[in-house]
């Protein structure tokens, strides 16, 4: 049987990675990581042993982070499994329990609508690859998927979404494939508006201003959800998005946000900044963090709009909590970013 190692890790690589998975922060309990099981389309469990990528040695520690592991599976045995849908892989410890809240990540069979340009995904994902890309959303969309099941108590079709800074579609497109109804994206981004609008039917598109509010009524959403928003806005845009997305959640919706965290920084300052910590120190220190302008070109119109940020978990629970009840963090949501659950507070 001809095998091949699939590396699960969230970040780039070029060993055959198929799917876009994020980091594990695995507590005390590092003997969990030889134990590990994987579920592929609810059919077949495989149970290989892990092995720790060493390219973040430095990062094993009290605590435990691990950024990857490597899997090796049998093609054969997987593409026997395929489906044209979404397939879904799930990781579980050695106790049968889902090693993460998101440890749960997904592929396409098929891939339904066009795969934007280099340019439309530079302008979201920097240097991100189709392939990347593709893998991405999906595990995102599964997660979000997995996370309104959880949160919710069911799945409905029917839900009104937000997907806040939609940029190309990477997130939604699956929303779209997989037969959601009633989806809505905006962007600052008119290039990426209009790629969305010209190639993902069935769903609503709209470019917003750099400022709140938007057009929608209040209590339009049951979920909003926004990937790598919050990492690019300065602090009084931060508050002011947070009480517009308040605004737009129904009284029993959630939204789900991502922002890069203590996990992130660590991350980028082995993988990038060896030498030169400068993400991790700062941060510790003040709790949110601003390195400045992003020069990816969304903010066209408003120069320096667009920022590089990061937030301490500690930061989130304590500041953003006079807006939101804040249901929880999940640690490695979206690769290297965390994710906050937000609640709108009764009134």
């Amino acid at each position: 049987m001809r095998n091949i190692y699939y590396h699960f890790r969230g970040m780039g690589t070029s060993k055959g990675e198929i799917f876009g998975l994020p980091g594990y922060e695995l507590g005390s309990k590092t003997q969990d990581t030889k134990q590990l099981k994987i579920r592929f389309n609810n059919k077949v469990e495989l149970g290989p042993i892990p092995v720790a990528d060493a390219t973040y040695p430095k990062l094993i520690r009290a605590g435990d982070i691990l950024p990857s592991f490597y899997f090796e599976i049998s093609r054969d045995l997987i593409e026997k499994h395929l489906n044209d849908d979404m397939n879904v892989v799930e990781i579980f410890n050695g106790a049968g329990d889902r090693l993460t809240e998101s440890g749960i990540f997904g592929f396409p069979g098929r891939v339904l609508y066009p795969i934007p340009n280099s340019e439309n995904i530079g302008r979201v994902a920097a240097t991100v690859g189709p392939g990347g890309f593709v893998s991405s959303g999906a595990s995102w969309y599964v997660n979000i998927v997995d996370l309104i099941r959880r949160e919710q108590g069911k799945i409905d079709k029917g839900m009104a979404v937000l997907d806040w800074g939609v940029g190309c579609g990477r997130v939604m497109r699956y929303f779209i494939q997989d037969g959601w109804r009633n989806v809505v994206g905006i962007d600052i981004d008119q290039l990426n508006i209009d790629w969305c609008n010209a190639n993902l039917p069935h769903a609503h598109f709209e470019r917003c201003e750099f400022d709140p509010p938007t057009r929608f009524a209040d209590g339009a959403f049951d979920v909003i959800y926004g990937h790598s928003v919050f990492t690019h806005l300065d602090k009084k845009s931060e508050q002011e998005w947070l009480g517009e997305l308040s605004r737009l959640l129904k009284p029993h919706g959630f939204a789900c946000v991502t922002f890069g965290s203590e996990f992130t920084c660590a991350l980028n300052w082995h993988s990038v900044q060896k030498s030169n910590p400068t993400f991790l120190w700062p941060l510790a220190r003040n709790g949110r963090q601003d390195f400045g302008a992003d020069t990816a070109g969304v903010d066209e119109g408003r120069d320096g709009y667009y920022r590089l940020v990061a937030h301490s978990r500690e930061y989130i629970t304590k500041n953003w909590s006079s807006i939101f009840d804040i249901s929880r963090i999940i640690p490695g949501f979206a690769n290297n970013q965390d994710a906050v659950i937000l609640r709108k507070k009764n009134k």
